[in-house]
């Protein structure tokens, strides 16, 4: 993918020299609903908790001590995570905040066509500038690196951010190569289902569902959010849930600090407030 417009390559450089100036922050809500006032808006990226210190990539194996049966041998397990990680892209996001000055902060998202990425309305929430970077697995299985930075622009997201998800579009003349197919419309995650997910911080792991989040159950902050026994971090907001097949299943919108499990939205609840806002299809 290619920047053939002087506009593009222009705009993504002057994003990188501003990006290159902040600290890193990765955008996670919690359960709880609640945020930091940041004092230290360089450091802080509001309404987010304050940051975590520098991302790294350790070369440890995130499936080390999982006893989950995928019922697939090293070399399968490997390819699905490669394809999987190459449809998961990194999200930058970079905000202006009126008597604070730029922060930064970061999320994920997963690609469902050549123009368009998915991810939590959360993570792009009041962005002034936001990118996508490409990224693949490294020979080793185990590490990440990142490819090509694609400007992107906000296309749409539920104004009452119920589902608190939101749809990316390419900015200028980039396609994306690898995308992620997303389940059939009348797939619903039951109690058990074996699940994958994939996160800029957690990078892969495997999970089961625990089941549908009660209505008054204030620990999601999102109508109809499905809980799992994922071990969600900060940065993984808006990553992709993958059945055992590799399609797109949901997005991961936070998680309980108390009981540390995670929470999504199931996919095609979330498309269906999109292409509400935006009136026409999107797949």
């Amino acid at each position: 993918m290619g920047h053939g417009i002087t506009r593009a390559v222009w705009s993504f450089m002057v994003a990188m020299a501003l990006t290159a100036l902040l600290t890193s922050c990765s955008c996670m809500h919690s359960g709880t609903g609640g945020g930091a006032d940041p004092e230290n808006p360089g450091n802080v990226c509001p309404p987010c908790p304050p940051c975590p210190g520098p991302e790294t990539t350790p070369p440890a194996d995130p499936l080390a001590g999982s006893t989950l049966d995928d019922g697939l041998d090293d070399a399968a397990r490997t390819e699905f995570i490669r394809r999987n990680i190459a449809a998961t892209v990194r999200i930058q996001v970079t905000r202006y905040v009126r008597g604070k000055g730029v922060s930064y902060c970061g999320g994920t998202g997963v690609v469902i066509n050549d123009r368009h990425v998915l991810t939590a309305a959360h993570v792009v929430e009041n962005a002034d500038y936001v990118s996508v970077t490409v990224r693949r697995l490294d020979p080793d299985g185990l590490t990440i690196h990142d490819l090509t930075t694609v400007p992107m622009r906000v296309a749409a997201r539920d104004e009452a951010a119920n589902p608190d998800i939101a749809l990316l579009e390419v900015e200028y003349s980039d396609r994306f190569v690898d995308v992620m197919s997303i389940v059939p419309r009348n797939y619903v995650p039951r109690r058990d289902d074996l699940l994958w997910h994939f996160g800029r911080t957690t990078r892969w792991q495997r999970g089961k569902v625990i089941g549908r989040v009660a209505a008054d159950d204030r620990r999601a902050d999102v109508r109809n959010s499905i809980e799992t026994d994922f071990l969600v971090q900060p940065g993984d907001s808006g990553g992709p849930v993958v059945t055992p097949d590799g399609r797109l299943a949901g997005i991961i919108l936070r998680r309980d600090e108390v009981n540390t499990t995670g929470f999504f939205v199931a996919v095609n609840e979330g498309m269906d407030a999109l292409i509400r806002v935006l009136r026409r299809p999107i797949r």
